[in-house]
């Protein structure tokens, strides 16, 4: 129905969020700001690259200007946000879409008493949303016992056993921070990227951040398959170029 479309778009708008999380390694605050025009993509060795142009109050006590590398995968569905922020646009007769966000908000699509506000975001709610959205790509996300033996072998000093919500059979419990613990520990691991370009992608003031973030990653844990050139491993060695020269 037309009450339940703004949800339904909202509901894209979610998942692409989830995605640039993954790929990016992006905080929430720094995801939620990202204006229409935030995907550049540039040519470095002749390999095309892409990126968003955000800002972050990590680095300095103001808004900071900065970039983050993107991988391909997240690039459609950054365009699927960038049509529906130019179709408010166009509803609300904006010439130029450049000023609203890349989420924008669209609450009042289909609603005959909610006013446009063309200078706010949508609002993406708690971790329980989370899990239902993955849930549309994963199935249930059950923890098994293969889970809490990683989970051992990645901080063998804690005591996962007595903590209530890692109990076995339990759905995992998620939030979106976990997806740039994830992928500095992913990255870490691979030992294709240096510390120092590591901590500029996650916007990190010191690399004892950086290093915290990617505890574990000396795990004996099979995450890499070398001669799979589909696999993110393949990504990782292509971007590491790019990465290091933008610390540089």
């Amino acid at each position: 129905s037309m009450i339940q479309l703004s949800s339904f778009i909202k509901l894209i708008q979610n998942i692409v969020r989830i995605q640039i999380h993954i790929f990016s390694g992006m905080r929430r605050s720094e995801v939620i700001s990202l204006k229409y025009d935030c995907l550049k993509e540039d040519v470095y060795d002749g390999k095309k690259f892409y990126f968003l142009e955000g800002v972050t109050t990590k680095l300095s006590r103001s808004a900071k200007k900065s970039r983050w590398i993107i991988a391909p995968e997240a690039i459609d569905g950054i365009n699927i946000c960038k049509q529906i922020t130019a179709s408010v646009a166009a509803a609300c007769n904006l010439s130029n879409p450049n000023s609203l966000y890349l989420f924008t908000n669209v609450k009042h699509i289909g609603r005959t008493f909610f006013s446009i506000d063309t200078d706010s975001v949508s609002s993406f709610q708690s971790s329980q949303v989370l899990t239902k959205l993955l849930q549309l790509f994963e199935g249930d996300l059950v923890i098994q016992e293969e889970d809490l033996t990683e989970l051992n072998m990645l901080s063998p000093t804690r005591n996962w056993s007595v903590e209530e919500k890692y109990k076995l059979g339990k759905t995992w419990p998620l939030a979106t921070h976990q997806f740039r613990r994830s992928l500095a520990f992913y990255i870490a691991q691979s030992g294709l990227v240096s510390l120092p370009s590591l901590k500029q992608q996650l916007k990190h003031l010191t690399n004892q951040m950086t290093l915290f973030y990617a505890k574990g990653s000396g795990a004996q844990l099979s995450f890499f398959m070398q001669d799979n050139k589909e696999h993110f491993i393949a990504e990782i060695n292509s971007v590491k170029p790019v990465a290091d020269a933008l610390f540089f």
